[in-house]
């Protein structure tokens, strides 16, 4: 058994360190792609039958209490994007123990953020809900549908962290396949709870918690098999500080970017409320799904490459890193053009999909909306490749300070600038000038590492002449005493 392991190992770190960069892309960055697009169309269809079942004032509440929503996939980022990343850089520098030490701690931290999030999140959920925009009905059905997902929230964790932790591993299709389970069981019940036992909003939140419960202990089950490079064993149940820094150093980027998407929730439905009323924040809710379908895959992709270049950047194999960027960019650039297109032609019939026909203020407000907020639609993949590039090389100050710059520091004044000139055209267009600026920047950044990997790898390739040189020489000398002799 032992051996069929090692054999197994040996063949997936093999992959990642001789199979061809555009196979290798396509393997592990399909589930991921598949499995986070899913998840969003998931999103969008929760919306479509809220919308449908419930109207606008459900799509409303909904909306509201996505702010809640994200800030617990922020904080779950915390340890599963920490968690996957210092996997693979231990597994790369073949460090078996390490790795499951991080997986052992990982369940432990995952618990007590769980934990965390349920007691502080009941407590404040009230004072939360309002300051996002709720009020009157909307207040109501938005704390129905937040309360179960923060005590439920312990579900929800431990699938993002578990199955980063797979993902991490190279086995992007178990993790892949989770997730459509999740997925598919959500759709299912969504349907069930709202049209059939007419639970409204709260159906909804109660079928994306038991969801999430079965994809955790799908996880959990298969990280305790001797079929991966690391596996979950209980003697490592424990949190020990200089694992747990790591696990938590590196994973805050990715909190950043969810926690400045709830704070940009925040921003936008205050804006929307100001501006628009109920059915600005609808529109906006509509915005959202949609431009999910379109995020997720790019960070899909980049989630996908995260065990290539860890392991190859642990490994010192520089040349294979700066390739998999360069896959990676080709091809997330390549898709966000195709939906750029399509948003841009097509707005109004994606709009009418969630039920917006009956109201045709919310229609004509939710087309324009999209359109606006998508006109830098081109660039994306590189500002979130770009990000997420500089955590798996452990550059978590630089990954830290691309996060809040394109969600917080460049957003959220343009958010409350434009709208005082151009009114609700504003909110929307900010997101768009919002890219152009950061995206600039994180460019920069990109070239800039790029130029200090190419130093590293000819320093490298010097270093390989001279031990040839001193190695041949060596036997030279040595073939000369043999003739004298």
């Amino acid at each position: 058994m032992s051996f069929k392991r090692s054999n197994k190992e040996m063949n997936k770190q093999e992959k990642l360190e001789k199979q061809p960069i555009n196979s290798l892309v396509f393997s592990l960055a399909a589930p991921s792609i598949v499995s986070l697009l899913m998840n969003s169309i998931n999103i969008a269809i929760d919306r479509i039958f809220i919308g449908i079942g419930v109207g606008t004032v459900g799509i409303t509440a909904v909306t509201v209490a996505f702010g809640i929503y994200l800030m617990i996939q922020g904080l779950s980022q915390l340890v599963s994007g920490g968690a996957a990343s210092t996997v693979a850089l231990k597994l790369g520098k073949k460090n078996i123990e390490d790795a499951e030490k991080v997986i052992g701690n990982t369940v432990i931290l995952s618990l007590m953020l769980s934990l965390f999030i349920s007691i502080m999140g009941y407590i404040c959920m009230n004072p939360i809900i309002k300051l996002y925009g709720g009020s009157g009905q909307v207040f109501n059905d938005a704390r129905e549908y937040a309360s179960v997902l923060i005590l439920g929230c312990v579900c929800f964790v431990y699938a993002q962290s578990l199955n980063s932790i797979i993902r991490g591993m190279g086995n992007a299709k178990a993790a892949m396949i989770n997730f459509l389970i999740d997925i598919f069981l959500n759709i299912v019940m969504d349907a069930i709870f709202i049209f059939v036992f007419h639970m409204g909003v709260f159906g909804a939140a109660l079928a994306t918690t038991l969801s999430s419960g079965v994809c955790a202990v799908i996880a959990f089950i298969q990280l305790c098999s001797t079929k991966n490079p690391a596996k979950i064993k209980p003697k490592y149940f424990k949190l020990e500080k200089n694992i747990v820094k790591t696990i938590v150093f590196i994973g805050i980027p990715s909190c950043i970017t969810q926690i400045a998407m709830s704070v940009v929730a925040l921003v936008f439905n205050r804006a929307c409320l100001k501006y628009g009323g109920e059915t600005g924040v609808a529109a906006y809710g509509i915005v959202t799904a949609v431009c999910l379908l379109i995020n997720m895959p790019i960070v899909g992709l980049a989630l996908g490459i995260q065990p290539i270049i860890g392991y190859n950047y642990g490994a010192h194999a520089i040349d294979r890193v700066k390739e998999t960027l360069k896959v990676g960019f080709k091809a997330g650039t390549l898709f966000v053009t195709a939906a750029f297109l399509i948003v841009e032609l097509f707005a109004g019939q994606i709009v009418n999909i969630f039920g917006s026909s009956d109201d045709l203020e919310l229609y004509h407000l939710a087309t324009k909306a999209l359109r606006l907020s998508q006109i830098m639609l081109p660039i994306l993949a590189i500002q979130v490749i770009g990000t997420f590039f500089f955590q798996y090389i452990g550059e978590a100050k630089k990954s830290i300070l691309l996060s809040a710059l394109r969600q917080i520091i460049v957003l959220i004044p343009l958010i409350l600038l434009l709208p005082i000139k151009f009114g609700m055209n504003g909110i929307f267009i900010s997101q768009s000038v919002s890219d152009l600026i950061s995206g600039t920047i994180i460019i920069r950044f990109i070239m800039k590492e790029i130029k200090l990997l190419n130093k590293v790898e000819e320093n490298k390739n010097v270093e390989e002449i001279e031990n040839t040189e001193e190695s041949e020489n060596i036997v030279e000398n040595k073939n000369s005493e043999n003739v004298i002799i």
